[in-house]
């Protein structure tokens, strides 16, 4: 027997952070290719730095 759960569940709780690589809000590409796609990290790092 093979007990019944959901896969969209199952695919949610058993991932990690380290596995996305790309998030949309609202239709809008926030993150891409693990980079922010909002924000320019480059720049914000060295604000951060000074």
């Amino acid at each position: 027997m093979i007990p019944h759960y959901s896969l969209l569940s199952n695919l949610v709780y058993a991932a990690n952070g380290s596995e996305v690589t790309d998030v949309i809000i609202n239709g809008k590409i926030v993150m891409q290719d693990r980079r922010m796609a909002t924000i320019d990290e480059d720049k914000l790092i060295d604000s951060l730095v000074k």
